[in-house]
């Protein structure tokens, strides 16, 4: 499943004559590949202009405002493959180090200039590149972008819906594999297999098994137990397919659930409905996150609630793990300096990855995670294996 080649040659058109109405002659954007996951802020914007992945390797576009577009990259074997499946037909292979020298010269005498991706090029080529186009005036065009990214079209969500379909799937490759005796790692490299073989360009999991879940567990050392029973056992899945993110949390206990394994997953499923509950057309955004910390605050009062780790409840979910924008009124609870959050309502077409979690020291841990979509008549929830505390 992959987007039409007409749908990105328009998106691209359009930006085109926008930024030309605001005086810019050309657009240059220097982006990072989907190897980064969820690292990568350019990606997402170099996938919505062109649908081009550089995967581990940077590359530029260059759009020259009424003429074919042009991508730079250092990879031999990129470009080979850019002749048989991209549909920009100038792909040149060009050095890291030339791409400034390259991009001037495509640019000419253009001097009005948008620009994406400045915060992720090293500073080398920027400094090349300024050097190389004297007297530019050098426009960010990252703002304009990010506001059209925020509500996703029909085609996107196709794709998504395919993405969400895939997470559901590896749930189903845990439920199996778990039960053979192994360290955890082992175990993910079986659920990472299943996610390539399906067609992700990247994929990346937390696999959390103990008998109290204590935060996220991503790296060989940090799962080499052999679970046993009464473990509680959390997976999070992070993909990318066609550009497009896939990403969704699923739990359970390896034999019956203990009373501690079921109090704190029901708390974490009551932040959950309660998210639910406010995603209407109009809203503020910035309500969803309050919902679930008052959920919290009421079965974890006080100085309780100061103990437990947490990380943000959702975010915004685009062709970014963080798409921009719709992300902001999720703030991230372990960070000592938040940013504001201005009000933003909800509109139909903003999708997100809502995961309410906590993890209570010496009682038990627990995080659900699923797609969302908001529409005219509220959520639309993308991700289908049964949400609930399995017993595996």
């Amino acid at each position: 499943m992959k987007l039409d080649p007409e749908i990105v040659k328009a998106r691209l058109a359009s930006v085109e004559r926008t930024l030309a109405a605001a005086g810019n002659e050309a657009l240059v954007v220097f982006a990072t590949g989907s190897t980064l996951g969820p690292s990568s802020r350019t990606h997402g914007t170099m996938r919505y202009l062109c649908d081009w992945d550089s995967h581990h390797v940077p590359s530029v576009l260059v759009a020259r405002f009424g003429e074919p577009p042009v991508i730079l990259v250092p990879n031999v074997f990129m470009r080979l493959a850019a002749r048989e499946h991209h549909w920009i037909a100038d792909v040149r292979l060009v050095k890291v180090a030339d791409f400034a020298r390259e991009a001037a010269a495509l640019l000419g005498r253009r001097r009005s200039i948008a620009l994406v991706g400045r915060n992720e090029m090293p500073a080398p080529v920027w400094e090349a590149l300024a050097e190389s186009v004297p007297g530019a005036a050098w426009h960010d065009a990252t703002g304009m972008l990010d506001a059209l990214r925020v509500v996703k079209d029909a085609a996107q969500i196709a794709v998504h819906e395919h993405a969400a379909a895939i997470c559901d799937d590896l749930f189903a490759v845990l439920a199996r594999e778990i039960r053979t005796p192994r360290p955890v790692f082992q175990t993910q490299a079986e659920i990472e297999r299943a996610a390539r073989a399906a067609g992700c360009e990247f994929i990346m999991t937390w696999l959390t098994v103990a008998p109290a879940a204590d935060y996220c567990r991503f790296f060989k050392e940090e799962c080499a137990r052999v679970p046993e029973r009464g473990d509680q056992v959390f997976l999070g899945i992070y993909l990318i397919y066609e550009g497009h993110w896939g990403h969704a949390i699923r739990g359970g206990t390896i034999g019956p659930p203990a009373p501690a394994h079921r109090r704190v997953y029901g708390v974490a499923r009551e932040m959950l409905d309660a998210m639910l509950e406010k995603l209407r057309p109009g809203k503020d955004l910035n309500r969803l996150h309050d919902a679930a910390e008052a959920v919290l605050a009421q079965h974890f009062p006080g100085d309780d609630a100061e103990r437990i780790f947490r990380f943000r409840h959702g975010h915004s979910l685009g062709l970014s793990y963080e798409d921009p924008i719709a992300s902001a009124p999720f703030p991230q609870l372990y960070d000592a300096t938040p940013a504001p959050r201005a009000p933003l309502a909800v509109r139909p077409g903003m999708l997100f990855e809502f995961h309410p979690n906590l993890f209570v020291p010496g009682l038990a841990g627990a995080a659900v995670g699923d797609m969302v979509l908001a529409t005219d008549a509220g959520p639309r929830i993308l991700t289908r294996y049964s949400l609930g505390l399995a017993e595996l």
